[in-house]
């Protein structure tokens, strides 16, 4: 039929197969399965990288430093958001630095906490210990017994004597409950291996604190001056001087804290490399998510898990 004898409704059914096919045409081609899969794995890897780096991490304890609290063989979830989260301050897998920054802190670490930090003689590793002071604290050491401002850090209950096949050694374990209500274990070797019993009284410097140098006390702040806050000292025995000049005082430019293992007698803490920088703290530990006694060969596997630790939050 030639094209001046087409009805009207023909032109409308002609006109209707062009709009669909144009409306078709302009919907994007459907991804392939592959590619759905594709896309779904990376972003739940960056979601878990994000989470990983500024709300949760997971840590494992390497060491029995903080017996009775934490055990070799635990896997824990740190709180990193809480305390302020650092971006991270490496390349993962290199050692290329990179310059990180710090999210705001909801609070900073309150003595009693127990926390896990970058080691400050090398922050590759992590560490987990005990804060026992903050900023503006002074701590002392005397017989074995903690005293922050003069205090003892809390009433020390005796629990029970016990052999410890690990550290082959017999300890005694004690319950510390503090005024604010936190209650958490430590332990002292009866014999064997110990940690210094004593040292001073110590000021645990606060950001903008300044205090009086003198010959006899700048051993105890020589790292932190040198190392933590970028400065050169030397002293002649009668002068002490920093960058070259001479002072009789110093200001300090971070907060600082003191921690120690609940395992007193086997902890490398606060009392072995120093004062721990505020910069160094990573996060809060929270809860034990899974446990396993690394002694315990893995085909007995119902006995290698210590079910009941699994959940237990951390004090």
């Amino acid at each position: 039929m030639p094209p001046f004898f087409r009805s009207r409704k023909a032109d409308q059914q002609q006109d209707q197969h062009a709009a669909a096919d144009e409306q078709l045409a302009s919907y994007p081609k459907r991804r392939t399965q592959t590619r759905e899969y594709t896309e779904a794995i990376l972003i739940a890897l960056l979601f878990a990288l994000i989470l990983r780096t500024f709300v949760i991490q997971a840590f494992r304890i390497p060491t029995g430093s903080m017996k009775e609290t934490l055990l070799v063989g635990d896997f824990l979830l740190v709180n990193k958001f809480v305390y302020g989260a650092r971006t991270p301050d490496a390349i993962p897998f290199t050692d290329i630095v990179l310059p990180y920054l710090r999210l705001p802190a909801f609070k900073d670490p309150i003595p009693g906490e127990v926390i896990v930090f970058k080691y400050p003689d090398d922050p590759v590793q992590d560490y987990i210990k005990r804060c026992i002071a903050a900023p503006g604290d002074k701590i002392q050491m005397r017989n074995g017994i903690v005293f922050v401002n003069g205090k003892p850090e809390g009433e020390k209950k005796f629990l029970k004597k016990e052999y410890d096949p690990d550290e082959g050694t017999y300890v005694e374990v004690f319950e510390i409950r503090k005024p604010d209500g936190q209650v958490y274990r430590i332990r002292n070797y009866i014999n064997g291996r110990r940690a210094p019993e004593s040292f001073p009284e110590i000021y645990i410097p606060k950001a903008g604190a300044t205090i009086k140098l003198k010959p006899e006390n700048i051993t105890l702040y020589r790292k932190i001056i040198t190392q933590y806050e970028g400065h050169k000292i030397r002293n002649d025995g009668k002068t002490i001087y920093i960058d070259g000049q001479p002072v009789s005082e110093y200001t300090f430019a971070e907060d600082y804290y003191f921690v120690m293992g609940d395992n007193r007698d086997n902890s490398a803490d606060s009392r072995v490399w120093g004062l721990l920088p505020r910069e160094n703290v990573v996060g809060e530990a929270l809860i034990i998510y899974w446990s396993w006694d690394h002694y315990t060969p893995l085909y007995k596997i119902m006995e290698k898990v210590r079910w009941s630790r699994i959940a237990n939050l951390i004090h």
